[in-house]
């Protein structure tokens, strides 16, 4: 290998074990920041059943969770990405590469924003290897194909939510299917996933917002419930 290459290939290692650093700490800051807020709220908001808030704190405890969620989340996938970027000089592309919380429209934050490591595995199997099982008993087309991701993710939640409470909900399930729904609406209706104006984006953040706090009692209550976010205390 000429002297030039080697070099190029020294520095181009060295960016990747830098990249593997840098999400270590970008992922240690955020489980540090999770166990700060964690540390701050009382009890009773992460264990009082949510019929028993006022509708005002319910949205404020859901967007609060979700927060938690992200942190807790994309701290540990970052520091393990950057462990594993480290340890093996490959370069890892971000599970969160973008921040959920200002999507300008349900398909963009579960396309682009939100966990694109179970995003792709999702779509695989919904786009290519269960079609691919039922094509001779029937065709799907991509509308068909998009919902089943949901459908395929609401089961897997469910299969989590028996793990931890030894029960079935139906919540988680009805939470996806309904995004799914909601995402094909926005491309039935050509809905922008990248807004161009000021207005468009501030409309779709609004949109996106309301539609996950209007829906989020059946994502985090049966958690609630179990006492799992509790459990994190």
């Amino acid at each position: 290998m000429p002297e030039s290459e080697a070099k190029l290939s020294e520095l181009s290692k060295q960016d990747v074990r830098r990249e593997g650093i840098l999400l270590i700490l970008q992922g240690i800051c955020k489980f540090i920041i999770f166990r700060i807020s964690l540390h701050l709220i009382p009890l009773e908001w992460l264990s009082l059943s949510s019929s028993s808030l006022f509708l005002i704190f319910r949205f404020l405890r859901y967007g609060l969770l979700s927060i938690l969620l992200y942190l807790s989340l994309d701290g540990n996938v970052s520091i393990a990405f950057g462990i594993y970027t480290i340890l093996f000089n490959l370069q890892m592309n971000p599970v969160y590469a973008a921040l959920p919380f200002v999507s300008t429209s349900l398909r963009d934050f579960w396309s682009h924003r939100w966990n694109r490591l179970i995003k792709n595995s999702l779509q695989l199997m919904s786009f290519v290897v269960i079609p691919k099982w039922i094509d001779p008993i029937i065709s799907m087309n991509n509308k068909a194909k998009g919902l089943l991701a949901f459908v395929i993710s609401g089961l897997l939640h469910e299969y989590t939510y028996w793990f931890v409470a030894g029960k079935w909900s139906g919540k988680n399930m009805i939470f996806f299917l309904l995004h799914g729904l909601l995402v094909l609406l926005e491309i039935t209706m050509k809905w922008p996933t990248k807004p161009n104006t000021f207005k468009e984006k501030l409309l779709g953040c609004i949109w996106t917002v309301g539609i996950m706090l209007s829906t989020a009692s059946l994502f985090f209550d049966p958690y609630i419930e179990t006492g799992l976010f509790a459990a994190w205390k």
